[in-house]
């Protein structure tokens, strides 16, 4: 699995206007030196030609050191900030810190600022970003690089009415999901068991362990019901061992996102436990997929559930509560959780992106 700005900026090179020539400007997670830092290389995507023009080198998993991988980012865009220069003509930047670099060393060059989701909310809510140590400092830059952008997208309502005051030129854009890698099922299956799926990091503001609790119970409630997690983190291990000893709940680990897709799928039900989200991808792939998302309040910031319709909304952290919406949500028809996504699907969305 990808994180979500990987996965937008992937949706991106799909579906973005064919008229666009797209550089991707980032960190190599290569283990060795053949991509060369500093030079454009270029590919073929998806019948598109694409350039990579890696500034940095990041270690291929996990973290690369103590020093922030933002920060090794933004050291190699001032050292070749002159060749960046050189090589563009606007640009569409996916991080705010990063925005605030590049509005400082490309002058007057046109930049569309992307937010993904609300970083006061974020940062209050266990995260696991190093800025949340400096919550006041990222908010304020955050805000001087939006008032420099020409148009900022923000992937959250609250963080699009929050930053709205900071610049005239905000707007709210959904995130989206990509048709291409879904897997939509409408007709029950047969093999006899009820499935109930989790995916997501297993980290503290995903709240794994609340998961696994409603899982267990919901797999109690009937000897066809299993309960399904997907993923990985540091908290996998803690999961694993806080398992009941007859328990009916499996731990699948880290799935390519075609296989990601095929679980959903395969899922009778969705279960989302976070303590805080931006505008959750893996909703919109499970509704999209015909699955039914059942999900606490904290999980779904931008309302995008309708009771009774295409999932609940729980508004209580208990595993019994969340047990027993799975269990309600399993005679949801699954025509009308994917009509309830239609318009957020890739195509849909992202040529928006480049019409500001």
């Amino acid at each position: 699995m990808s994180g979500g700005i990987e996965t937008c900026i992937e949706g991106i090179l799909r579906y973005a206007p064919s008229d666009e020539t797209l550089i991707v400007i980032g960190a190599d997670r290569g283990s060795d030196d053949v991509i060369r830092l500093g030079r454009v290389t270029w590919y073929e995507r998806d019948g598109r030609r694409v350039g990579f023009f890696p500034v940095a080198r990041l270690a291929r998993h996990g973290r690369s050191g103590w020093v922030p991988e933002t920060a090794r980012l933004v050291a190699g865009l001032l050292r070749f900030r002159r060749r960046v220069r050189e090589s563009i003509d606007a640009v569409q930047v996916h991080r705010s810190e990063t925005g605030a670099v590049l509005a400082a060393i490309l002058g007057a060059l046109p930049r569309v600022q992307c937010v993904h989701g609300d970083s006061d909310r974020a940062l209050r809510h266990r995260s696991v970003s190093y800025w949340r140590f400096l919550r006041p400092l990222h908010l304020a830059v955050e805000r001087w690089s939006i008032a420099r952008a020409r148009h900022t997208f923000v992937f959250s309502k609250s963080g699009a009415a929050r930053l709205g005051r900071v610049s005239r030129e905000v707007s709210y854009l959904p995130t989206w999901y990509d048709p291409a890698l879904v897997v939509v099922r409408t007709e029950a299956r047969t093999d006899g068991e009820v499935r109930a799926l989790w995916v997501g990091r297993f980290e503290e503001e995903k709240d794994p362990m609340l998961a696994l609790a409603a899982l267990e119970a919901f797999a109690e409630a009937s000897a066809s019901h299993v309960g399904i997690m997907v993923g990985d983190g540091s908290l996998h291990r803690s999961v694993h061992e806080a398992r009941s000893d007859e328990t009916r709940v499996r731990l699948r680990g880290a799935l390519a996102r075609t296989d990601v897709a095929l679980a959903m799928a395969d899922a009778d039900v969705l279960l989302m436990t976070s303590r805080f989200e931006g505008s959750p991808v893996v909703m919109n792939e499970a509704l999209a997929a015909g699955t039914p998302v059942v999900c606490t309040q904290e999980s779904d910031p931008d309302g995008r559930i309708e009771d009774g319709r295409n999932g609940i909304r729980v508004g209580a952290r208990s595993s019994e509560v969340l047990a027993a919406a799975l269990t309600a949500a399993l005679p949801l028809r699954r025509t009308d959780c994917i009509d309830s996504v239609r318009e957020l699907a890739a195509p849909v969305l992202v040529p928006r992106l480049f019409a500001s």
